[in-house]
């Protein structure tokens, strides 16, 4: 996936939206130092679609993300992340 913008948003919009309809984000934290922003957050919502093979299932999803984005000028220009998406789907193929 693309480390810019183009990334987030098919992201969020081709993955995660069609699975979970009802997502909600929840930042838990915000912090910014620089050009660089961190945000830790919640991405939650019910599997009613397929998630990245997965069909639905419809339970609940919790993903724990901690995101860095370099901002410049204020445009976002590149990000790093780390998630619990891993533990998430393989808790729904259970």
């Amino acid at each position: 996936m693309d480390n810019g913008p183009a990334g987030m948003i098919y992201f969020f919009n081709d993955i995660l939206r069609p699975a979970m309809p009802d997502i909600h984000v929840t930042i838990r934290q915000q912090l910014s130092e620089g050009d660089l922003v961190t945000t830790r957050k919640t991405i939650s919502g019910t599997q009613c679609g397929a998630l990245l093979g997965i069909p639905a299932t419809g339970r609940a999803v919790n993903i724990v993300v901690i995101d860095i984005v370099r901002v410049k000028d204020g445009k976002y220009l590149e990000h790093w992340g780390i998630t619990s998406l891993p533990e998430v789907l393989s808790q729904l193929q259970n």
